[in-house]
């Protein structure tokens, strides 16, 4: 059996990163899991994603989210 990472990213697309107010990175680690699969097997892996894990530091400095990020 041997361990395996699921990693869940948020990417931003260029057309909203033009609007928003502060500048952040093209994509977001949101989540990981460890799994452990046998040769050949495999698994649904399931992330649950709040309006809260959407937010982030702003500029002022403040824990906050964008408009349209819910």
């Amino acid at each position: 059996m041997k361990a395996h990472i699921v990693r869940m990213r948020r990417r931003t697309s260029t057309k909203s990163r033009s609007i928003t107010l502060v500048v952040r990175s093209v994509e977001d680690l949101q989540g990981f899991q460890k799994v452990r699969l046998q040769p050949g097997e495999t698994r649904e892996v399931t992330f649950r994603i709040t309006s809260e894990d959407l937010k982030f530091y702003n500029g002022n400095p403040r824990y906050d989210r964008e408009p349209g990020g819910s």
